[in-house]
């Protein structure tokens, strides 16, 4: 079960809260059509995306500056942090972008410069430097991720694994490598690269209670575990697209804007066409002319489009990331070119059709007699590679509080009826999909299936993840299954079997 022990680690303890003076200013809103948009292209994007079956979470469209487009699906909300997952490499190359401006450091630094200990590695050790961190092109063979979790010090599980390309020479996508920026930013400046980014890209663009994890070694884990609203990636996509211009003010030279998001390495092939356009430091170049984006697994985007002076964000819980993608360059994209007259009548459906985006619970349905059974009982399981324990179950007026034990404690879940109960996830859910954390708050429901079997549905609203449990009980016997909507393993779950004491 790897792929959940390093699920765990991505979704660990986010130890510290942000708190920061409050700078933000508002983005104008504005109708579409005053920016040279139809509202009709942006309600047949939404169309096609709840068509499809993709799963977005919130979503902001802005051109000329202004908020043309925004919502979020409920029980998603606008205040909450998201996981980013991989879109937090493009975070980290921007810190390294400041650190470079500010003479700290240079991208032709050898990585090895920065650890004493490691000066007698030889080969293509001797050449590898932070150019090649950035562009991912340090010369390994597979992604280090795995490495730098399975073991004790992430830094050991980078350098453990060989390289055998010359450094420059082959694009191979590497977390563990934009980890090792994290770790040289630290060293040279004495502080994590949130707290870096704090006073020269977060306070200024208004970016208020940022979490990002951290190694056992207390480095930022800069290749993924930044959490920001989506909002928030809105606010960066338009610092990019104003080529580090914000406020009147230059807070980075435009010139390495245009560098970190120009194509330094070729990625392809690629069975996803926006996978094989050219890598940056840390930014994908898009299909769309002149766009480049950073995205993060299962969806999560910043995509900016400089000839179209326009920027998307999302956040999502989707499997296939090209599908998103190709309606905006079908559908949102060509629409942007040319005048566009005001059109009150589509304005409004599209903005009634934005406040209405949610995501229904299953509809309430109750078996009185089943739910006097098990109100009080509990399920002990047998040995699991998930490591639950036991399982109770307690149904009231309003719903149902299941109460689990695992490794870590007791926990419990409220689960609503026919409605989201909205509430901290104390360590239930995230059993298989990483231990408590501070982004754990959940909208969950359960009903009864009509062969018996109780349905939990469990969306973690401050992450990709949706949870689908299905508890089938036959005498004194629990049979539970749980699939993922998405997962970096199998989104089936092992299928565990319990016993009523």
């Amino acid at each position: 079960m790897q792929e959940f022990a390093i699920l765990q680690r991505m979704m660990k303890a986010i130890s510290t809260e942000r708190t920061i003076d409050k700078m933000k200013v508002e983005f104008p809103r504005s109708a579409p059509e005053a920016q040279g948009i139809p509202s009709e292209a942006i309600a047949a994007f939404v169309d096609a995306i709840e068509r499809d079956g993709l799963e977005l979470h919130g979503l902001m469209v802005l051109r000329h500056g202004h908020v043309v487009a925004e919502g979020w699906w409920r029980p998603y909300r606008a205040e909450l942090c998201h996981m980013l997952f991989s879109l937090s490499k493009s975070f980290t190359s921007t810190a390294i972008g400041f650190a470079v401006t500010e003479g700290m450091l240079k991208l032709d630094d050898r990585l090895i410069d920065f650890f004493p200990e490691r000066a007698g590695m030889e080969g293509y050790w001797q050449r590898l430097t932070l150019r090649h961190l950035i562009t991912m092109s340090t010369g390994h063979k597979n992604d280090t991720m795995e490495a730098i979790l399975a073991g004790g010090d992430w830094a050991d599980g980078f350098f453990n694994i060989p390289l055998i390309h010359e450094p420059g020479s082959h694009f191979l996508y590497n977390t563990g490598a934009t980890y090792m920026l994290s770790v040289v930013l630290q060293k040279v400046t004495g502080q994590r690269v949130l707290d870096y980014l704090t006073p020269r890209l977060l306070q200024p663009l208004g970016i208020e209670g940022a979490l990002w994890e951290q190694s056992p070694q207390g480095y930022d884990a800069g290749g993924f575990g930044l959490a920001i609203q989506t909002s928030d990636i809105a606010r960066f996509g338009q610092f990019l697209l104003q080529r580090g211009m914000w406020q009147g003010k230059q807070l980075i030279p435009s010139a390495w804007i245009d560098e970190a998001t120009a194509s330094h390495i070729d990625n392809g092939p690629n069975e996803n066409p926006d996978w094989e356009q050219g890598y940056g430091y840390q930014f994908w170049r898009c299909q769309w002319p002149g766009g480049y984006r950073g995205d993060g697994a299962f969806g999560q985007y910043c995509l900016v489009f400089p000839q179209e002076d326009a920027v998307v964000a999302i956040n999502s819980g989707l499997g296939d990331m090209q599908a998103v993608l190709t309606h905006l360059w079908k559908l949102v994209l060509p629409a942007m070119h040319g005048a566009k007259p005001a059109n009150p009548t589509t304005h409004a459906a599209l903005q009634a059709r934005l406040a209405g985006l949610h995501y229904d619970p299953p509809a309430s349905r109750r078996d009185g007699a089943r739910e006097a059974a098990l109100t009080g009982r509990t399920f002990t399981f047998a040995e699991n590679p998930l490591g639950m324990q036991s399982i109770g179950l307690a149904f009231h007026g309003a719903g149902c509080t299941l109460t689990l034990a695992n490794a870590t404690g007791r926990h419990s879940l409220e689960l609503g009826d026919g409605t989201w109960a909205i509430g901290p996830d104390t360590g239930v859910v995230s059993l298989p999909l990483g231990p408590d954390n501070t982004l754990a708050e959940t909208a969950a429901a359960f009903t009864w299936a009509a062969d018996g079997r109780l349905q939990l549905t469990i969306r973690r609203i401050q992450s990709p993840y949706v949870l689908a449990v299905s508890l089938a009980f036959e005498g004194d016997g629990l049979t539970m299954e749980i699939t993922a909507n998405v997962n970096f393993g199998p989104t089936e779950l092992p299928k565990l079997t319990a016993t009523a004491r």
